[in-house]
């Protein structure tokens, strides 16, 4: 989440590549991909349109391709509000069940609250009416301050339950900054226990507590992992918990203290053996060394090598997701920034791109995902 100040706001137009006569300016952000029961490759992302002077909306939708080159006409599938450059999460997180159920998590943003929603789908054409997990509010007396929810994460274990995390960010100007996990759970999709706090995971602060986001996976023995971002004795690192149920969490397990930059962390169980991590190193936007994508590998969640940097062909890559598909191969789904210009004149192209690798070393040549502009 990039977070810009309100002073920043006055440059965003020029960023953005808006003006009177081109109306407003849209960019594909944070997509997430599966591979269906039925081969096709299922790609939600959600579009971000801003107004100069206006406010920013954003939408969910929903491609399939059967080669990950020819995409089909995307789907609208939800309303995820609108709001602020700064507003605190718009991710995605798609999951098909052991029944052929998709199911689709997400963040739905006003001035007033974020809220996480879930809408569920048997053929992709259809959705739910939304169903709301967990309703965040902010104050009047304060825009910045309330409870904001962010970062979902589903997944589905062996045993067929379903999973969702997320993150909490409890903020009051001045006075505190708080910010924690909790975890739901549900046999069929439809109806979910009440949302239960994770524990040693909160980080608190006077000022901005450090985003923790979130990440579920599965591990090699069938048990559910979680990786995130977590601070302690003021190191920022990224840490793995694990859980036989979902409810009793083990504590944070520090995994290698060079990676206190690191961000949006993803874990991926690989068919082959081992495990891959996928996360992103935050630069400087307009200078030549901006946000990159490392991948590293484990055979116990313990060790790990050191990572391999994959040519992503453009400025700026972050927003990503791994997966692996029935024949092996590692897909790296990621929202690409090209830059062009300098400083406010600025403005950059935000697309969808794809990767593919069979060892996590060596990897393909961007695909391009089509760009997604509403009508």
């Amino acid at each position: 989440v990039i977070v810009f100040s309100i002073v920043g706001l006055m440059f965003l137009g020029p960023l953005l590549r808006t003006d009177e006569e081109t109306g407003p300016s849209y960019r594909n952000i944070n997509p997430s991909l599966i591979q269906a029961s039925d081969g096709r490759f299922v790609l939600a992302l959600a579009t971000m349109e801003y107004w100069v002077g206006s406010r920013l909306e954003t939408d969910a939708w929903i491609t399939s391709s059967i080669n990950l080159l020819d995409w089909s006409e995307p789907i609208h599938v939800a309303e995820m509000g609108y709001g602020h450059v700064h507003s605190f999460d718009r991710s995605i997180s798609l999951l098909q069940a052991f029944d052929g159920t998709f199911i689709m998590a997400y963040v739905e943003i006003s001035p007033e609250r974020h809220d996480v929603n879930l809408i569920r789908s048997s053929d992709l054409d259809t959705w739910s009416e939304p169903f709301k997990i967990a309703k965040g509010q902010f104050t009047t007396s304060d825009p910045f301050a309330g409870t904001r929810y962010g970062n979902p994460s589903l997944m589905q274990t062996p045993g067929g339950e379903l999973v969702l995390s997320f993150e909490v960010h409890e903020y009051m100007s001045g006075v505190r900054s708080e910010r924690y996990v909790m975890v739901t759970r549900s046999e069929d999709g439809i109806r979910w226990s009440p949302p239960l706090p994770v524990d040693n995971v909160t980080v608190r602060a006077v000022t901005s507590a450090t985003p923790i986001e979130p990440s579920l996976f599965l591990c090699q023995n069938g048990s559910l992992g979680m990786i995130l971002r977590f601070e302690e004795d003021n190191i920022t690192g990224l840490c793995l918990m694990t859980s036989p149920d979902g409810v009793s969490w083990s504590k944070p397990s520090r995994i290698d203290h060079s990676l206190r930059n690191a961000l949006r962390p993803r874990v991926l169980a690989s068919t082959r053996g081992g495990y891959y991590l996928a996360y992103y190193i935050d630069g400087d936007r307009t200078a030549p060394s901006p946000a990159i994508i490392d991948v590293s590998f484990s055979e116990d969640l313990v060790q790990w090598n050191l990572p391999y940097g994959p040519n992503t062909g453009v400025n700026t890559a972050y927003n990503h997701e791994l997966i692996e598909t029935e024949n092996g191969t590692l897909c790296l789904v990621y929202q690409g920034e090209s830059l062009e210009g300098t400083g406010v004149s600025a403005w950059r192209d935000v697309r969808t791109y794809i990767i593919r690798s069979s060892d996590g070393a060596v990897w393909s040549d961007p695909i391009e995902v089509p760009y997604v502009s509403p009508p």
